[in-house]
């Protein structure tokens, strides 16, 4: 579900880090991705049970809180890999 978050934190990293030029279309794609991750959020919110308790919204917080960090770990695997593929040269195998 969260994993197409990952071209969010791609683009962020690559223009902080790698210092990368992000073009219109870059950013209409990042911001359709936002809109997507944050319809899929909110349906989660929008129709919970009514028996739902305080204690199993803060397990779905905290797991989502989870998912982002674990999708911002592997963008940033996305971006040390172009650093090292675009600094050295290295021959497949």
């Amino acid at each position: 579900m969260f994993n197409g978050a990952t071209p969010i934190f791609t683009a962020f990293f690559a223009l902080c880090i790698l210092k990368q030029k992000l073009y219109g279309y870059n950013w209409i794609s990042v911001l359709f991705v936002i809109i997507g991750m944050v319809l899929v959020g909110l349906s989660s919110f929008l129709f919970l049970d009514s028996d739902t308790s305080y204690a199993d919204i803060y397990i779905l917080v905290v797991s989502y809180i989870m998912l982002v960090i674990s999708v911002g770990i592997s963008a940033l695997f996305y971006i040390v890999e172009e650093w090292v593929v675009s600094k050295y040269f290295l021959i497949p195998f």
